[in-house]
């Protein structure tokens, strides 16, 4: 049996043992869940041969072919349930139809295959965690290479939120490497455990610090913190915006993994983007160093790079975040390519700025908001989503909104996205706020209490001093 073969066989297995509920009507009484996304049509790898660092990415057209190896039909959504009993649909936006419907217990994933092109939703009674994830190498984890693929998100928690204390997800990543972040913004004594009930990690971070960790591959992961984190998995060949601290995706805080520029990737950047003069700074998440600092023209970007492996931005005022890696003319071998399936997300009235890569982007909403995009004003049809060209716009709904951009290199014309993964927020993630989390500040602590206990102390020494000089 081919490792393609077994891959489905599992999953098979795994559609096999779902309940089917026919048709629910979710959260009549309550609050439904919706998220909602779309699987690249063009999942593979358009690949010009062997390339030489340094040398000009330019062979003749005839040179490129897409490698067959590279080629997907299918996509995996992947259903984790944060609470015991969440009842779950998966629709078709383009046919209405049903293509799944299910209950999902605690730390159990239900995988649903989305042949490309889908357009898709999900309604949940519960929150829960949704992974959307393609490419051969993410299918396949036991290759040459030692297998899989990396990939760029950041995690919801159990309430849905990009902070939190408890989260819940299934991992993609290679076989070998830590690109699973752990952000402490409190101090924090955090645990992680795999579906199986083993222990994987157990630590008391500070506030302010990191811990990266390597995980398996399709196994289900149960973070607990007693302080308040953010969950990344990051790779410097998959472009991904970031959430801001205080919620949502306009803010003036971020925190997360960076990354520079390298003789195999020299053209990975982060952007920051904004629709007004702004002013923003980077600083090392640990030190509190300030590693640069620039100034954003009103309706533009700014290109950075920072010394840091994790960094903090802040903003003078609301801002966007995104870490862009499009490939490379000068990359060499497969690190001359770049791509990314990312999401972010507007609350209701929220205007900011966001920039649109070569690709495919979608926003999302239910229908009937008024979505206004730069001058128009359009609304969300029936199909639940409108195309956004490339540039940077002004964006702007009457509700909630998410926006997906699967982007890839602009050459040849038919290039694809070879393998990707990303967590799918749901609709109202983006209206959760953290306004009231007291973070501490950047670099060693002072302690202050001590300084000031001891300053009394000689204050109070130097006065009795001066007392006995008088009675002399």
């Amino acid at each position: 049996m081919t490792r393609r073969a077994a891959f489905l066989l599992a999953i098979s297995v795994m559609l096999a043992q779902l309940r089917p509920l026919g048709g629910i009507t979710l959260a009549v009484d309550g609050e439904q869940y919706v998220y909602f996304g779309y699987v690249p049509a063009n999942i593979w790898l358009n690949d010009p041969g062997r390339t030489v660092v340094g040398q000009p990415l330019n062979p003749p057209l005839e040179k490129w072919s897409i490698d067959p190896s590279t080629v997907a039909t299918t996509a995996i959504l992947a259903v984790v349930g944060n609470v015991d009993g969440a009842h779950v649909e998966v629709l078709d936006l383009s046919s209405r139809q049903v293509l799944a419907s299910f209950t999902v217990d605690k730390l159990r994933k239900v995988v649903t295959l989305l042949p490309n092109g889908t357009f898709f939703k999900v309604v949940a009674d519960q929150p829960v965690t949704v992974l959307l994830a393609g490419g051969k190498d993410v299918e396949i984890v036991d290759h040459m290479y030692g297998g899989g693929s990396f990939i760029s998100t950041f995690f919801t928690s159990t309430q849905g939120a990009y902070l939190g204390k408890e989260f819940v997800f299934m991992a993609v990543q290679s076989k070998h490497g830590e690109p699973y972040l752990i952000l402490a913004l409190e101090d924090s004594q955090v645990a992680v455990w795999d579906e199986n009930g083993t222990k994987v990690f157990d630590a008391k971070l500070a506030a302010n610090e990191a811990q990266s960790l390597g995980l398996v591959s399709f196994r289900v992961y149960h973070v607990v913190s007693t302080g308040t984190i953010m969950v990344q998995s990051f790779t410097s060949g998959r472009s991904s915006y970031y959430p801001a601290v205080r919620g949502g995706y306009v803010g003036r805080l971020f925190y997360g993994a960076s990354t520079q520029p390298g003789p195999l990737q020299p053209d990975v950047t982060f952007l920051a983007v904004s629709t007004e003069e702004n002013r923003f700074k980077v600083m090392d998440l640990t030190s509190g160093k300030v590693a640069l600092e620039e100034a954003i023209p009103a309706q533009s970007n700014v290109s950075f790079t920072a010394p840091v492996s994790t960094m903090v931005v802040e903003s003078e005022r609301p801002m966007t975040l995104m870490y862009l890696n499009m490939g490379s003319q000068h990359g060499a071998d497969h690190a001359w390519y770049g791509c990314g399936v990312t999401y972010l997300g507007f609350r209701a009235g929220e205007e900011g700025p966001l920039y649109v890569p070569n690709g495919e982007t979608y926003v999302f909403g239910e229908e009937g908001t008024v979505v206004s995009l730069d001058d128009a004003q359009i609304r969300i049809p029936e199909s639940g989503h409108l195309e956004v060209p490339v540039g940077l716009h002004r964006l702007s709904a009457s509700r909630n909104i998410a926006v997906e951009i699967v982007a890839w290199p602009s050459w040849p014309e038919n290039q694809g996205v070879a393998n990707f993964g990303t967590c799918v927020p749901s609709l109202q993630a983006f209206s959760m706020g953290f306004e009231d989390l007291k973070l501490t500040p950047l670099g060693p602590q002072v302690p202050w209490l001590y300084i000031i206990a001891g300053a009394s102390a000689v204050g109070v020494l130097a006065l009795m001093a001066l007392m006995l000089r008088r009675r002399r």
